[in-house]
């Protein structure tokens, strides 16, 4: 049933031509490296799809090995490394390393196989180097981790949380324990600490007068403290309100197996400009009126007074004797510092990991689209694009039928990827071939994701299957298996009478014993 599936796929892969390698590596629960590889193609209907072709258990994770895995699946599929357009991938060094990594390898053979850096990942990497630029922002989420643990590890804790919730904020929802490695929950998590900050600080307090043992005593007592802070009330509120929101919202749209690399940049832009926005003195004092309203309103008998951080002696060589100090006179300075701050830091670190040499490419591709259907000049971009990709596009054929695609769309200006994409699904299968090489550019641009998530998804999949009573699962087993419950809609969909007659020719004593299952 299993190679059914796959030679289903095989044959949708080869009318698509084009393809982009995606890939992930899990730990299963026999402790083995199984190395996901997974495959985008775009359908003559301008669809894009995304399918896994199975697991590969690797002896160890180096760039050699997973290359040559790459290889053999290409081969068992008859898929050409020639016809790669893209390759997306997490940012580890053996995937995406400049010199020797999966990607620079598979570049080398095809320079055409543009590399992207999963924007879920880069994402993720970039609200992680923010808050870990930012003392104030570490110190915040590290102490709701601290409070995850204590909660969630401790069924008794975990009790007494829920009836004093029930007595204290009976309308909120509940607590929601960080992940720092997801990619979408670090938002709704802060929020859950003050929908129920009276609960949790109320527990503190139970808790202490339990017997404990002096290591968990040390570290509740260190919470109450810390949460009892103004600058950790603070904190919630900004990276929660400020950063997170926007970049958890950002990551789940990005996730769609329609949105392509052009697109999520398109999308991570508009998240910039939004940080960029907020970057002004006046949305400071709304927002720490917001927060001075919330403290007030709540939680004011808990919470500490906003105060503005030691003065510390300038170092003795930096110190001339006539510079004045820069140390914040008032709290209210000194909060706003850390607002600046963590704003202009979330802004750059998502810019500087959005970008990437293959980013060039894209821009030229859907520059040449855009700038052709909105009436501006393309002449830079069709040459830039002709000249990477070569044999994949001719160029006086593109060139005429992007001239009679303006036409078709009349007047209308500002037309976006999207609306160019929904008039060529909307063509009459008679004009496709009228416009073949224009498909052929949106192929181009839509083959290539914005995310690896489809891989992620996999290696989730992987641990329903094998868990730990079934750990002695032979590899082919776990391969057919998780195609099948990956690719549910192509299973239902299989001839089973067809199945079971191939099932039954494949031996002389299966067939002498079950003869034939098809009515044929």
């Amino acid at each position: 049933m299993a190679l059914s599936v796959l030679r289903d796929i095989a044959t949708n892969l080869h009318n698509g031509v084009h393809y982009t390698l995606m890939a992930d590596e899990v730990t299963d629960s026999s402790n083995r490296e199984q190395f996901v590889i997974c495959i985008r193609w775009v359908d003559s209907g301008l669809i894009a799809d995304e399918d896994l072709l199975g697991l590969y258990q690797v002896p160890d994770i180096s760039s050699a090995t997973l290359v040559q895995c790459l290889r053999d699946v290409l081969t068992r599929m008859s898929l050409s490394i020639n016809n790669c357009r893209g390759q997306c991938y997490d940012g580890a060094n053996n995937m995406s390393g400049i010199r020797s990594g999966v990607a620079t390898q598979i570049l080398k053979e095809e320079e055409r196989a543009l590399f992207t850096h999963c924007y879920g990942h880069a994402l993720n990497l970039a609200v992680s180097d923010t808050v870990r630029k930012v003392k104030l922002l570490h110190d915040t989420l590290d102490t709701t981790s601290e409070i995850s643990k204590l909660l969630k590890y401790s069924p008794k804790r975990d009790t007494m949380f829920e009836k004093l919730k029930k007595e204290l904020a009976p309308e909120t929802p509940g607590f929601r324990t960080l992940y720092p490695t997801r990619w979408t929950v670090k938002a709704n998590s802060l929020k859950s600490v003050l929908d129920n900050f009276k609960p949790l600080t109320q527990l503190w307090e139970d808790s202490l007068e339990t017997n404990l043992n002096s290591e968990i005593k040390s570290r509740i007592i260190g919470v109450k403290t810390h949460v009892r802070a103004f600058d950790y009330f603070f904190g919630l509120h900004l990276v929660g309100f400020m950063v997170m929101n926007h970049t958890d919202n950002l990551s789940r749209s990005l996730q769609g197996t329609e949105k392509s690399a052009s697109q999520g940049q398109m999308i991570a832009s508009m998240t910039v400009k939004t940080q960029q926005i907020v970057r002004i003195d006046e949305s400071f004092q709304q927002f720490w009126q917001n927060v001075n309203v919330c403290k007030s309103a709540s939680v004011e008998d808990v919470i500490s007074q906003p105060q503005a951080p030691r003065k510390r002696r300038r170092q003795a060589r930096l110190d001339d004797g006539k510079t004045p100090g820069d140390h914040p006179e008032k709290a209210e300075d000194y909060f706003r510092s850390v607002y600046f701050e963590t704003l202009d830091l979330a802004i750059n670190f998502i810019l500087d990991r959005f970008s990437h040499p293959g980013y060039k490419v894209y821009s030229h591709l859907e520059s040449l689209l855009l700038n052709a259907v909105n009436g501006n000049d393309f002449s830079e971009d069709l040459d830039y694009v002709c000249n990477f990709y070569g044999e994949d596009l001719e160029r006086n054929s593109l060139l005429t039928q992007l001239q009679t695609l303006r036409v078709q769309l009349g007047a209308e200006k500002d037309l976006w990827l999207n609306d160019v994409v929904a008039y060529l699904k909307s063509l009459p299968s008679v004009t496709v071939d009228y416009f073949s090489e224009v498909f052929n550019l949106v192929r181009l641009i839509l083959v290539v994701p914005a995310t690896n998530a489809v891989s992620e998804r996999s290696a989730s999949a992987l641990r329903r299957l094998k868990t730990y009573l079934r750990t002695t699962m032979s590899q082919e087993r776990l391969n057919h298996c998780i195609i099948l419950h990956v690719h549910k809609e192509r299973t239902d969909k299989l001839n089973m009478a067809n199945i079971g007659d191939q099932f039954v020719m494949s031996s002389t004593d299966r067939q002498n014993r079950f003869g034939q299952f098809s009515s044929s």
